[in-house]
This record gives structure tokens, C-alpha cells and sequence, in this order.
């Protein structure tokens, strides 16, 4: 297979860390707990680089979803939901409320759905953000789609036919 540089870092990343979502200082001391990085503090810096890692990875959904013992992240990439990290589920309600406050939803209302929008202006684009927050046995999960994410520009040259082949197919559609 042929890959760019910045996939192959996208996909260590993707698969054997958080380190692009969390910036956790390696001083070398081995007793640090991962719980101690979700603290209130950090819940600002930990949506933003969430969402802002997210175009990284030209996914169009982010999930935040309440579990028992934890909260699952999971980001949408092709069509598929993977994990990208776990916090402890003492962060869930700071998540939540940040998430809220973006979009500029009722922060005290946590027994009805609720749904609101935001947009993120970047260097290359802009992305409209819908949010669903729904109230769930173990707490709110929230369902972030950006709209606009998409990495390509879709047209008959990015479909990848041969240039004959693209030819034969615009005469057949035309």
C-alpha cells in the first residue's frame, strides 16, 4: 500500500494513543492516574482538542457516550465508530456542560432531549456543528455531526478511473 506521511501519523495516532486529544506531561512518574487529566481544569482543553483533532481525521460524527465505570469517545471515520479514549465517568458531567455552552443549550435541563448547533472556523474552512444531547440510564450522551468535514472535493477526477476509463464514463452519463 501507498500512503502520505501524514496519514501513516494519523492512523499510529488513531490506533495506539490519546496523545493528540490529551497533553499529558511525561515527567517520568509512574503513579500518575489517567483520571487525574479529566479534572474539571481540563474539560474546556479536552472538547476543543477533541474537536479540532477530529477534522485531523475527516470523521463526521463525535459520540459521547456514558457507560457505568466510564464514558466512551468515539469518533466516525468511513462510516466506522472507533474509540479514541475513555475518560473516567467523573468527567462526563463537565463534558456535557461544556458541549452545551457551545451550543447554547439549557445546561440545568438534563431529563429532555435537546438539540443545538455551533460552527468552527479553521484556516481551511468552516464547519457547522449539530449537537444532540439525550438523557440515557447512566447519564446525557451527546452526538456531535460536523457538517463540511469532509477532506475531498467530490467529482468525477477524485473517483480514481484511469483517464480512458473517465472518459468512457462521461460519455455513457452524458
Amino acid at each position: 500500500m501507498i500512503a502520505l506521511e501524514t496519514e501513516i501519523e494519523n492512523a499510529i495516532d488513531l490506533h495506539y494513543g490519546i496523545s493528540g486529544f490529551v497533553d499529558i506531561d511525561s515527567s517520568g512518574d509512574d503513579t500518575t492516574n489517567i483520571s487525574d487529566f479529566f479534572d474539571e481544569t481540563r474539560i474546556v482543553e479536552l472538547v476543543d482538542s477533541i474537536i479540532s483533532q477530529s477534522q485531523k481525521y475527516n470523521c463526521s460524527d463525535i459520540h459521547v457516550e456514558p457507560q457505568e465505570d466510564k464514558v466512551n469517545e468515539r469518533i466516525r471515520i468511513d462510516g466506522v465508530l472507533q474509540i479514541i479514549m475513555t475518560p473516567p465517568a467523573t468527567s462526563l458531567s463537565g463534558l456535557i456542560t461544556r458541549i452545551k455552552i457551545l451550543s447554547k443549550l439549557n445546561i440545568a435541563e438534563k431529563r429532555l432531549p435537546q438539540d443545538g448547533r455551533f460552527s468552527i472556523k479553521t484556516a481551511s474552512k468552516d464547519i457547522d456543528v449539530r449537537v444532540s444531547i439525550l438523557p440515557t440510564v447512566h447519564g446525557e450522551k451527546a452526538v456531535l455531526r460536523l457538517l463540511g468535514s469532509g477532506g475531498k472535493e467530490l467529482n468525477l477526477t477524485n473517483l480514481g478511473f484511469p483517464d480512458n476509463k473517465l472518459t468512457t464514463f462521461k460519455k455513457w452519463i452524458s
